[in-house]
């Protein structure tokens, strides 16, 4: 039998809370998504793609990145290029002359149009030992498939280092034309003042499917080489949009999603909190984004968020959600405080292509609760769940919601999963 505890930080949860609420709640495992890939073509000429700018450095966990650009100079699109990133010693003399030459790295610039370029970017976390330097070995190249491809325009976008030396780019993309679009591919580059690219990234948070005239956020955070955070100057997006169906409209944002509190905790990560409602007759799998501007506007992104929800929320029900995978806000000291004076605007985005109706049963667990501990500043919930379903379950999660006594808003939620082994049977703790 094992315990849960749920930690809340808050600046402002040991005077405005006055009761809290618990619920527990299981489904089975969800079906994977499956996304586009493009198939192999024998007349892609590799000789035809240059390598240039390649470069590599340690990131702050270790790991090895290895970035370059790509450059089609054949006279058809590309859609992948296959290379292997040599591991060398100073004498040029293979690492592993008997064994692994290196790492083999497949770029997916999903559709490189003769003669333009884009960045690949590889994640190396493994101990090399006596390497001294990375050379770069094209393999294969594969032709793009037909496929009607749209133009998204990108806005208000804002790059700047943050505290830890990291660079933290933002923007948002905006469908313009009459076709529902489906992003493929969505990277980042940024560059000094030469134009010489430093860093690149796939982006951690970008909108996979955009209603004609709809917009969504892109958010990309890099590790940069040693010493490179001062010749930073400017970023890219590279992107590749296909013509797609419609997606059906689960859920209004504007209806059906409440934000009730923003805020930063003790540890300086902001918090952005609301309540979720499923109006439909089938349990849901939401995938949700939000967006910070430096105005009420909404000219400039500041920093973007995304959540996926661990289990269905069955119909009629309330979810509530904390937002706290942000960027720049997260690491960037005083940006908040700043932000807050100039009334910023907040927007929430349900992400079509992550959000889908599920056969799967949801069903309430019993809570036993423990009395929970209230410091200055964070509230601590510890507690378990019996499983009085009738069934077998291999999936469960405990939130717990704080509410301000005067107004019912939500002023702070936590979330945790189960440590289910297996599974959970019918009346077990």
């Amino acid at each position: 039998m094992k315990t849960n505890r749920i930690r809340l930080n808050s600046l402002v949860l040991w005077f405005i809370v006055l009761f809290f609420g618990m619920g527990a709640c299981t489904p089975a495992a969800p079906a994977l998504t499956s996304t586009p890939t493009s198939s192999a073509n024998d007349g892609c000429d590799v000789d035809k793609i240059d390598i240039t700018d390649v470069s590599w450095f340690r990131e702050p966990d270790g790991a090895w990145r290895v970035v370059g650009m790509m450059r089609n100079n054949s006279s058809q699109p590309i859609s992948k290029v296959l290379i292997g990133a040599l591991t060398k010693k100073k004498n040029d003399e293979l690492v592993y002359p008997e064994g692994p030459k290196g790492e083999t790295i497949g770029a997916y610039p999903s559709h490189l149009l003769p003669g333009d370029q884009a960045p690949f970017s590889a994640w190396i976390k493994r101990e090399i030992p006596t390497l001294d330097h990375f050379s770069i070995e094209k393999k294969l190249c594969v032709i793009a498939d037909p496929a009607e491809h749209l133009q998204l325009q990108e806005r208000g976008g804002q790059l700047l280092v943050d505290d830890n030396g990291l660079a933290q780019v933002t923007s948002e993309v905006v469908n313009p034309g009459p076709q529902t679009a489906l992003i493929n591919a969505m990277m980042v580059g940024v560059f000094d003042a030469s134009g010489s690219l430093l860093s690149a990234v796939d982006a951690h948070v970008t909108p996979r499917i955009l209603m004609p005239g709809e917009k969504g956020p892109v958010r990309a955070t890099l590790a940069l080489p040693p010493g490179a955070a001062a010749q930073v100057r400017s970023y890219k997006l590279y992107m590749d949009a296909l013509v797609t169906e419609s997606a059906p409209q689960l859920l209004d944002a504007r209806k059906d999603l409440r934000v009730s509190a923003q805020y930063l905790d003790t540890n300086g990560h902001f918090h952005l909190v609301g309540q979720i409602t499923n109006p439909g007759t089938k349990p849901l799998m939401i995938s949700l984004q939000a967006t910070v501007y430096a105005d009420p506007a909404g000219t400039t992104v500041v920093d973007t968020a995304l959540l996926n929800t661990l289990v269905p929320l069955a119909p009629g029900a309330d979810m509530s959600f904390d937002l706290t995978d942000w960027g720049v806000l997260n690491s960037k000291a005083g940006l908040w405080d700043s932000l807050s004076k100039e009334k910023p605007a907040v927007v929430l985005r349900v992400e079509p292509f992550h959000t889908w109706t599920t056969a799967i049963s949801v069903a309430p667990l019993t809570v036993v609760e423990q009395e929970p501990a209230f410091g200055k500043q964070e509230a601590v919930f510890t507690g378990q769940v019996r499983n009085e379903t009738g069934r077998n379950i291999i999936l469960g999660t405990v939130t717990v919601t704080l509410r301000d006594k005067a107004s019912g808003k939500i002023t702070a939620t936590g979330q945790t999963a189960l440590d289910i082994v297996n599974a959970l049977a019918d009346g077990e703790t």
